[in-house]
């Protein structure tokens, strides 16, 4: 294990508005709980300017961030759910990434839920204003339009639940974009294997 160990910070935080005072707080946490042991490296640390086209600019961020992921020891990701019941997609991808690298991934979700199928309830009852159903004879719970809801006991997706299991932490929070409570948990938690 490196002396300083280096945590890519995922999540869906890049869209909001005050991405770069919560990359700043996380950065902050990181460096408190480790006693500067670990360093928090965020997608926006590397400015994108110039580039020819929206595309071009879309491949130039997707390189970069892979390139910072090469170069770090561990994931730590915010798993709340995001336009949806699930985590967000590109987040979904850089914790597979690192994880095909063998490297731990982390997570935290502000969701206030700590499975997946309940995330689902959630969801599914808000925007369809629909219910889940109960266990059919074999033994599935489905949703609105009758697709099979995971039931496995992780907070998101099997192949993601998998990968930050035993390395999660969740809240339930009014405020799921700022809210830092779970993270420092997690961030704890990875300090404590430091030691």
């Amino acid at each position: 294990m490196a002396s300083t160990q280096k945590i890519y910070l995922a999540g869906p935080d890049v869209f909001y508005e005050q991405v770069l005072e919560i990359a700043a707080r996380k950065k902050q946490i990181i460096h408190d709980l480790s006693n500067g042991k670990m360093i928090g490296y965020h997608p926006f640390d590397k400015e994108i300017i110039d580039a020819d086209s929206p595309i071009e600019k879309g491949r130039i961020i997707s390189r970069e961030n892979r390139k910072m992921m090469d170069e770090c020891d561990i994931i730590l990701a915010n798993i709340t759910p995001f336009r949806g019941a699930n985590v967000d997609d590109g987040t979904a991808f850089e914790i597979g990434y690192m994880a095909a690298q063998g490297k731990p991934a982390c997570a935290y979700s502000n969701a206030g839920r700590a499975l997946y199928g309940e995330n689902v309830e959630d969801w599914v009852a808000i925007t369809k204003g629909a219910s889940i159903s109960s266990p059919d004879d074999n033994g599935y719970i489905r949703d609105h339009n009758g697709a099979s809801i995971e039931q496995f006991g992780f907070p998101c997706n099997l192949m993601i639940g998998e990968m930050i299991e035993g390395r999660f932490a969740v809240t339930n929070t009014q405020k799921p974009a700022t809210d830092l409570t779970a993270f420092e948990e997690v961030v704890g938690t990875i300090c404590s294997c430091l030691h």
